[in-house]
């Protein structure tokens, strides 16, 4: 316990402590293989001219987290390992936006190591899947970052910096848009002219959101209505599917089903809200809006934002933690500095430690798990038959119904419908706006005689006897099953 108390204050100590816990938890990926992160991954690259995001790549999100892990693999390759690299490197981007934030509130060593502490707590029980939250997250810090820094010199490339950061965090998810208000709040409270501000502020916002995402519709290929069906339609659309299953208030739903609540405990992020409210403050500390009134309305959005999206999934969390982050930061900000926070230094870092545990087990337990994605206690453990077929085949470009990306990527093969496609088939009344999603059902349904595709046998076993119209038209004609491991391939006679 003392060497955990005394080691945490030393920098060189904590770099170390971090980087290894990147390392660690991103290793996570060689026996997971999540599915979100693997759309992120495969979808990237294999976007090109004859597959394109929001066409015959179906995706709700925006198209920044795929440029950025298009060209770490331009640098680095694509495959196996590489993968891996790229994850570490998301979460890289998250702790650098860390330091740069605790680094212009000044905080001590201490409560660096605090912030830093909370982090891989908040991180240690997420799968893979919560990769492109952290990448937004990491924007949306370095947007405040830029704005605080813009309200304290008044230098303008710091706000345009500012924009240029939160226009790329909207550019990845769409939900970031909730952060805007902090804009508004900030420049009205600090400003004398108050319109002219924000007017002139809108006006700046609005050229670099109009340039980076003509910059993008461009590399991608892809229209302005096409980002809007995905990225604003389908998520109405599929925010009123979440409602129409909740029979009560989507806040109570928290409470019906409280994975996240649960989460929250257990990681210590109430703990931390705990001790940045109730240790001691400075004497002379000023109450004004940076002060007092902009940290809670962080605080508000973040938990807004987070409800809004009628998530159970515990990796959602990394869409309230950055606002949470940036609260506890400014709030640590206003403390003494001489208080000992050794206990909840070591709190936090046991924490991170314990639930390593379950990773180290995992490779104590089948070492060959590092370099084969198929060993025993891997996701992907039941998908070598579909990956061996493939690959036999010789056949380059196949058709996978439901969503498991890393089949092509082991398979070295090119998907040819959506890499996600179950909103189309899971539901009685499914998503029918895409042009691009509807293309996929047609490729699938207008296959002839001794023509097959594959479909994930644990989709395949929920949905048969649904009464979705698209998926009972694939099976309206006549058909042979073969089964792969986790997989169906399906041939019609």
């Amino acid at each position: 316990m003392n060497l955990i108390k005394n080691k945490l204050f030393n920098s060189s100590a904590l770099n170390i402590f971090i980087i290894l816990f990147v390392f660690v938890w991103s290793s996570k990926l060689f026996y997971l293989w999540s599915t979100d992160f693997g759309h992120y991954y495969i979808g990237a690259n294999v976007i090109n001219n004859d597959y394109r995001l929001y066409n015959e790549l179906f995706e709700h999100k925006g198209p920044v987290y795929y440029f950025f892990i298009f060209l770490i693999s331009k640098v680095i390759g694509y495959g196996y390992f590489q993968s891996y690299f790229v994850l570490c490197l998301t979460v890289l981007l998250y702790i650098f936006s860390l330091h740069k934030l605790c680094h212009f509130y000044q905080i001590s060593k201490a409560y660096r190591s605090l912030v830093f502490l909370i982090f891989t707590s908040q991180l240690i029980r997420l799968n893979e899947n919560v990769s492109l939250d952290i990448f937004k997250g990491a924007l949306l810090i370095l947007a405040f970052l830029y704005f605080m820094q813009y309200l304290k010199t008044d230098k303008n490339n710091s706000l345009l910096i500012s924009f240029f950061f939160f226009s790329l965090a909207v550019l990845t998810r769409i939900d970031a848009v909730f952060f805007i208000p902090i804009y508004f709040f900030a420049l009205t409270e600090t400003r004398n002219n108050k319109l002219f501000f924000t007017i002139k502020s809108t006006i700046k916002f609005s050229i670099i959101f109009s340039l980076l995402f003509l910059l993008f519709s461009i590399f991608y290929n892809f229209t302005i209505s096409e980002f809007y069906i995905l990225n604003v339609d389908f998520n109405s659309w599929r925010a009123m599917q979440s409602l129409s299953i909740i029979s009560f208030h989507p806040i109570l739903a928290y409470l019906h089903r409280p994975r996240l609540v649960e989460e929250l405990l257990i990681n210590g992020s109430v703990i931390a809200f705990l001790i940045v409210n109730y240790l001691p403050r400075h004497v002379e500390l000023k109450k004004n809006f940076i002060a007092s009134a902009l940290p809670n309305a962080i605080l508000t959005l973040g938990l807004f934002s987070l409800i809004v999206s009628l998530s159970e999934k515990p990796y959602h969390l990394f869409i309230f933690y950055p606002y949470f982050t940036i609260y506890l930061v400014i709030k640590l900000s206003q403390l003494r500095k001489d208080i000992d926070i050794k206990l909840f230094l070591a709190t936090f870092s046991l924490i991170t430690i314990f639930f390593v545990s379950p990773i180290a087990k995992t490779y104590l337990s089948d070492r060959s798990c590092f370099t084969d994605p198929f060993c025993n206690l891997s996701s992907l453990n039941n998908t070598k038959e579909i990956v061996d077929e493939i690959k036999n085949s010789n056949n380059q470009q196949i058709l996978i119904v439901s969503s498991f990306s890393w089949v092509y990527l082991f398979s070295e093969t090119q998907p040819v419908i959506s890499l996600d496609d179950n909103w189309l088939y899971m539901l009685d009344e499914p998503y029918t706006n895409s042009k691009g999603y509807l293309n996929s059902y047609e490729i699938i349904n207008e296959l002839k005689s001794n023509e097959y595709f594959y479909i994930y046998k644990s989709f395949y076993n929920q949905n048969f006897n649904n009464t979705n119209e698209f998926f009972e038209n694939i099976w309206s004609k006549p058909y042979e099953i073969e089964e792969l491991g986790d997989f169906l391939k399906i041939t019609y006679k």
